[in-house]
């Protein structure tokens, strides 16, 4: 047999340098506890056995030798025939060297000769060319060992890579939160409809409350572009998977993708806090002038304009973004083929250059509205909950601000695991945009049940009108905090029921100064 005469050539070679040869061993490559006591059995000598050496047979037992090796740490191994671990037992010094028979150059060069006869009508004269063998000292390159591994294949079979995108049943988790947040924000809107007669509902402006339900949504919806992933942005050679020139058509949708998630969450915010905070504006200035016995009248289009300009910032710096440094996708590679060099694993993130940058000026700016909005909160803080939300709206602020401290360093640690990222990210926008809308919504919805409002205040006031019209000792004084109390406790829809008890306690003094 082939490996009979292998051994007898090798024993012939040692004894010629006068280094004792032990013989052959009949070993099995199959069975490493069987292989590891034949041997210890034959050789029958404990320790490292630094003056023992082995040649297998074939490269299909050096697993076996490896493990034989890790309990005598000195033994020297070799082999004939190559492979994939014997590369790398030689890169790792386990294996001294292999025995190469050369099969490429046995199979190719029948090829040149037959070419080379059939061009020039020549033979060689040696009809037996020698091709082998080859010593193998060193680890061949990566293109030699993807060669030899895909014995020699022109197109060598490439490893299956691992893109690690975000698991399908993430995504239908995803999809399900903003199913819940769009039933919940079409609820709202759908009740607030209906009951738009109700004194709850005229009360608390729809107009800005439907901004907050949509808003809301518009947080999100932030969701759905999260889960768009792509490949790499440039197509990959099919052969060596090198990165080409030839830019990934798909590319494109899931750049818009990365760029979709800020948009949506900044302008969900601004939206939602915008909307509450113009509102919280315009019943703190007429109260205000109020409580001085002023009348005033603040028009809705002021305060759209407050929204407008809010909404006109955060837009301003998100196109800044867009049009300077927009997020792009990226795919980075995080593992590699030993033998054959091509990617056995990557990772894709939405990159910027100035992402820093532009993030903490949409946080900053973010910031700067719940600053205020939780200062105009403490300036209407005495007001009727059920209509004037200031204590729901901080709630919400600090509700918010416990998710932040709470997620963000999670995302930082959960970055290298695209799964945890997603679902994450997913959590936390839900629970944000979820939870602002029951602190905000259903309040409202408690009062209308209870049949509690403005309706029992503005009885109240009547009579203590009607009380001090009566009365004999009454004085400006006396009217200016009577009115300044209607102003705090009456301010209905419109807030126009309060300019109506100015009016007529202006009446009053008029007819007492006369």
């Amino acid at each position: 047999a082939v490996t009979v005469d292998r051994c007898i050539g090798f024993g012939k070679a040692l004894n010629e340098l006068d280094i004792e040869y032990m013989g052959q061993v009949d070993l099995p490559d199959d069975n490493i506890a069987r292989f590891r006591a034949i041997v210890e059995k034959e050789v029958d000598e404990p320790g490292d056995w630094d003056d023992l050496g082995f040649l297998l047979a074939g490269a299909s037992a050096v697993p076996a030798a490896l493990e034989l090796k890790e309990l005598h740490s000195n033994a020297a191994i070799a082999s004939f025939d190559t492979s994939t671990l014997l590369y790398e037992a030689i890169y790792n010094g386990d294996v001294l060297f292999g025995v190469d028979q050369q099969a490429y150059l046995q199979g190719y060069l029948p090829i040149p000769v037959l070419t080379h006869a059939a061009a020039t009508k020549q033979t060689f004269l040696n009809h037996a060319i020698e091709s082998g063998p080859s010593f193998v000292l060193s680890s061949p390159n990566t293109a030699e060992a993807a060669c030899e591994a895909g014995a020699f294949a022109v197109c060598p079979e490439h490893p299956q890579e691992n893109f690690n995108y975000v698991n399908d049943g993430l995504i239908i988790l995803g999809v399900i939160f903003f199913a819940v947040q769009a039933v919940a924000s079409l609820g709202f809107l759908s009740w607030m409809t209906y009951f738009r007669n109700a004194n709850v509902v005229k009360a608390s402006q729809p107009e800005f409350l439907s901004l907050v339900a949509i808003g809301c949504l518009m947080l999100a919806s932030s969701i759905l572009p999260l889960s768009i992933e792509g490949g790499y942005r440039f197509e990959r050679n099919a052969i060596t998977l090198d990165e080409t020139d030839v830019p990934n058509e798909e590319i494109h949708t899931v750049d818009a993708a990365c760029m979709a998630v800020p948009w949506l969450i900044c302008t969900g915010f601004v939206l939602i806090y915008s909307a509450l905070l113009a509102k919280l504006n315009r019943i703190n200035e007429i109260v205000q002038n109020a409580q001085r016995f002023r009348r005033v009248e603040v028009p809705r289009k002021k305060v759209a304009i407050t929204i407008a300009c809010l909404m006109t910032v955060m837009v301003a710096i998100l196109l800044t973004w867009q049009l300077v440094s927009p997020l792009k996708w990226d795919r980075d590679v995080t593992g590699i083929d030993f033998l054959t060099g091509y990617p056995t694993e990557s990772i894709g993130r939405c990159t910027s250059e100035h992402f820093a940058a532009f993030a903490g000026s949409c946080a900053f700016f973010i910031g700067l509205c719940l600053a205020y909005g939780l200062r105009l909160c403490y300036k209407t803080r005495h007001l009727p909950v059920e209509f004037f939300e200031s204590q729901y709206i901080a709630a919400s602020v600090f509700y918010l601000l416990q998710l932040l401290m709470l997620g963000v360093p999670i995302l930082v640690i959960a970055s290298e695991n695209t799964n945890a990222y997603f679902m994450v990210m997913a959590m936390i926008i839900f629970l944000m945009s979820f939870g602002t809308s029951l602190l905000i919504f259903v309040p409202k919805i408690i009062a209308h049940k209870k049949g509690s409002g403005i309706m029992t205040n503005l009885m109240v006031s009547a009579a203590q009108t009607q009380t001090v019209q009566s009365s004999n000792d009454n004085t400006v004084e006396a009217i200016r905090r009577r009115v300044a109390s209607v102003a705090v406790t009456e301010v209905d829809s419109d807030l126009g029921r309060i300019g109506e008890s100015m009016a007529q306690d202006s009446n009053e003094e008029e007819d007492l100064s006369k």
